[in-house]
């Protein structure tokens, strides 16, 4: 749901490419107009009170968990046909 603390898209990008281990490097290029929200930032409370969810894993597991998951997903479909 969120951490807590802000986390940026390239903080995310950074984990995201580790965990994959992909040589690929960001590009960054001018901003475009799509979405003006300079930042976002979560608050667990709110998903704790209303939702009685707290997280167990940090955000680098649960993105680590999310890939092996979506990697095995991709295998199946691709042996599949």
């Amino acid at each position: 749901v969120c951490t807590g603390r802000e986390t940026s898209i390239l903080e995310l990008l950074k984990v995201l490419l580790k965990i994959s281990g992909s040589p690929l490097k960001p590009e960054f290029r001018e901003s475009r107009p799509v979405n003006q929200v300079a930042r976002r930032f979560g608050n667990p409370q709110k998903a704790a009170g209303r939702l009685k969810f707290k997280a167990k894993v940090s955000l680098e597991k649960g993105l680590e968990v999310f890939v092996r998951w979506r990697e095995s997903v991709l295998a199946r479909q691709k042996s599949n046909g």
